[in-house]
């Protein structure tokens, strides 16, 4: 229900297209309900015609809730009946609805399958294998990249040899992907070293004043950068501190690279899309392209889609890519709100371009909601006083003037910083964090009032283990990514491969040491040295007794599953082996045993969910995804409604709120070092910087990333200190630079010396 001034003047407003920068904890979510009731009850309009999106699965069903619960009290039955089954969803299953409703018009089978998580990342590394292959025979520049790069080792992608040279690949590919732009745009720029150079010259001068500025083509002579830069100094203009280490051999080394990197990504990109259409499964930036091209390329479908999408209603809009920009315009609806918090846009990694929604800011009527109805008036006080400074007038300050009492830093009133306590710590010391935490517990905090937000799943996952050592319950939320690594997954992978070949001795040896069989490491040992191993298990042994009935039982429930194994699904083999062995009763008794049965579960019904594959082929799946280190989360342990600790990222928090809030990742330098590619998709940008000395182009694109990404770094901080209610805990360096959160919290808030009124340092050893 409306609460203020400024959200009334919102809902009532007669404008047909505005936009609204909404703080965080400023009840927008209420401004959108009321304002989709209003478009019902008062304008006319029915839930079929109004489409809200949202950010995530989970926000769209509380919105569709909280729209259908009003309409039902309001007694408008059937109108509340049209919202439950209307468009209020993520964009990615409105543009899956989109398509399948059109799907003639799109050419597309309207059964198609959503392509996500493991499945689709193998398909990409098949793609970007493909792309590798092609490029002896059709790519020279592709080919000496390859070539060039193989062998060379990544510690943030694969675990093969080859990471560093995947991972330049699937980053560009990803990035192009959710650009707006079609590869048929990027090849002729990158056809070869000399256009390369010129589009890059055309991009990194055209905010200089043109009087210095001759033909593109002058970025292929040696003294390009010489004559710039004094034809510059000549207007009395300062040359940009880029154009200094502007080499035509470094320019064009970079460029030889760079077009064979991007050859590469786009023949993947290709050949992605290509198998995707043919099997006819789409991943979410594949939906979003296909929903693009059908509302720009067919007049019928866009007109059908125009008379039923009469208003739009859009959350985090400052979230959104160009590609779901260019669906939302293409509807020109007649009445459009789209609610964002540029101060909140904290997914770049996932290509949103918070630029795009304070330019819609810029050309529509827009509305605030500054006022934050979330957090204890101590806690705004205190993100007003560290962003003001940070930010200056870019920030939008969480507390009405009037009720402001002081500014810290040079203003009338002095406020007060009640509820916000800095921890002084050093680096990575989970331990102290998670001693600091449990003496909250012990203190009298329920545990399910707390949250821990760190920026990274490594810290999420130590801090849990802390904890768990010190007796405090907890849950980590989408965080671990160690699922297919872990020791019961691979026992499982290992028992179906060893069912199936009985004569690959490495499967077989892991499954007689897991405890589905238990056989002791003096056996194993032995067993290893006689190969093959399912042949040696047949002739006497040295082992004793308790071995000798060991491998009796195995052998009994071994061959009656080994006899069905290719005649049924994974998921019956995984049946028959926890019903016919001991290995459920083994793994219950060991320490972490409530995460390994939860685990075990989860793979199992991993297994149901696809009973078309046998266990060879599950065994393969699960293989290939341990391979490919994909990001899968262990099975959750504690229901929500237990006392427990919540564990999650900053990112993962978003449209969450807590009593308390603990930031203890905050040390991190905010500006990272420059990367070995730099890249701007929207204007379709990719320059290398693999071979040194640097091209001047990659230290212009490289720095300009680098800023962006120090400010995303400070909005990820402002995110997780606006998700607390009552309390924050922040950690905080007295000493060092100002490069990290850490060092900046301690500066804006006066440590070590002169620390802001009623705000709270907690120390380890301090007494309540």
């Amino acid at each position: 229900m409306i609460s203020s001034t400024e959200q009334a003047e919102i809902v009532g407003t007669i404008v047909q297209r505005f936009a609204v920068r909404a703080a965080a904890g400023s009840g927008k979510t209420s401004v959108l309900v009321d304002r989709y009731i209003r478009h019902v009850v008062d304008l006319g309009f029915s839930p079929d015609e109004i489409v809200t999106l949202t950010f995530t699965r989970k926000a769209a069903s509380v919105m569709k809730r909280r729209i259908v619960e009003r309409l039902r009290d309001l007694g408008r039955t059937d109108d509340a009946q049209a919202a439950e089954t209307g468009p209020i969803q993520t964009i990615h299953s409105f543009c899956e609805r989109i398509l399948r409703e059109n799907a003639v018009e799109a050419l597309i089978d309207p059964e198609f399958e959503v392509l996500d998580g493991p499945n689709k990342h193998a398909l990409f590394d098949r793609a970007i294998t493909n792309a590798f292959l092609a490029s002896r025979s059709e790519s020279r520049s592709a080919a000496d990249f390859v070539h060039r790069y193989s062998g060379r080792h990544s510690f943030t992608s694969t675990a093969t040899s080859h990471g560093r040279l995947r991972e330049a690949v699937l980053r560009t590919l990803e990035k192009f992907r959710a650009s707006g732009l079609q590869s048929a745009d990027l090849r002729p720029v990158y056809a070869s070293p000399e256009t390369a150079i010129i589009f890059w010259a055309q991009q990194a001068t055209r905010d200089l004043p043109e009087a210095v500025l001759s033909s593109s083509e002058a970025a292929l002579e040696p003294a390009w950068g010489r004559n710039l830069t004094e034809r510059l100094k000549l207007l009395g203009s300062r040359p940009p501190p880029w154009l200094k280490s502007q080499s035509h051999e470094s320019d064009l080394v970079s460029a030889e690279d760079t077009c064979g990197l991007v050859w590469l990504a786009l023949t993947a990109w290709d050949w992605l899309e290509g198998e995707m259409t043919i099997v006819q499964q789409f991943d979410f930036a594949l939906l979003e392209s296909k929903a693009v091209r059908l509302m720009e390329d067919s007049l019928l479908a866009c007109e059908r889609l125009r008379k039923q999408c009469k208003i739009v209603l859009v959350d985090e809009a400052q979230d959104l890519n160009p590609l779901q920009y260019r669906i939302i315009d293409q509807l020109q609806a007649s009445g459009e709100m789209m609610v964002g918090d540029p101060q909140q846009s904290i997914y770049g990694f996932r290509f949103a371009d918070r630029g795009l929604f304070m330019g819609r800011c810029g050309l529509v009527d827009t509305f605030e909601l500054t006022k934050n109805y979330r957090s204890e008036s101590g806690i705004l006080d205190f993100i007003d006083a560290v962003f003001s400074s940070t930010w200056g007038s870019e920030h939008t300050p969480m507390t009405l003037p009037e009720e402001v009492t002081d500014d810290p830093f040079g203003s009338s009133r002095v406020p007060h910083f009640e509820g916000v306590e800095l921890w002084p710590l050093a680096a990575k010391d989970t331990a102290s964090i998670a001693l600091l935490t449990h003496q909250m517990v012990q203190e009298g905090t329920n545990p399910k009032d707390i949250a821990i937000l760190a920026r990274s799943n490594s810290v999420v996952n130590l801090i849990a283990a802390r904890l768990k050592s010190l007796g405090v319950p907890c849950r980590t939320v989408g965080a671990s990514e160690k699922f297919y690594t872990r020791l019961e997954v691979r026992d499982l992978a290992n028992a179906l491969e060893a069912l199936c070949d009985p004569y690959d001795d490495f499967p077989l040896l892991a499954l007689l040491r897991s405890p589905f069989v238990g056989l002791s490491l003096d056996a194993v040992t032995y067993l290893a040295s006689r190969s093959p191993v399912i042949e040696a298990l047949a002739e006497p042994g040295p082992w004793g007794g308790d071995d000798q009935r060991t491998l009796d039982d195995f052998r009994l429930w071994f061959e009656r599953i080994k006899e069905v194994v290719d005649r049924v699904p994974a998921w019956e083999t995984l049946t028959s082996l926890m019903r016919d062995t001991q290995y459920l009763i083994r793994i219950a008794a060991l320490p972490s045993a409530e995460q390994t049965l939860a685990n075990v579960r989860k793979l199992f019904t991993m297994a149901a969910s696809e009973p078309e594959l046998n266990a060879r082929e599950f065994a393969l799946r699960t293989r290939e995804i341990q391979f490919l280190r994909h990001k899968e989360g262990d099975a959750l342990t504690i229901d929500d409604s237990e006392s427990a600790v919540t564990i999650m990222t900053v990112h993962k928090s978003k449209g969450l709120e807590f009593d308390v809030v603990v930031l203890p990742e905050t040390h991190s330098r905010l500006s990272r070092r420059r990367s070995d590619i730099a890249i701007d998709a929207t204007r379709g940008l990719v320059v290398t910087g693999m071979r040194k000395p640097s091209s001047a182009f990659h230290i212009w694109l490289s720095d300009q990333q680098i800023a962006k990404d120090r400010e995303e770094e400070l909005r990820v901080l402002y995110v997780g200190m606006t998700r607390a209610r009552k309390r924050l805990c922040v950690v905080v360096n007295e000493e060092g630079g100002h490069e990290s959160a850490a060092s900046i919290l301690a500066l804006r808030s006066g440590m070590p010396k002169n620390v802001l009124p009623g705000l709270k340092v907690r120390r380890l050893n301090d007494t309540p």
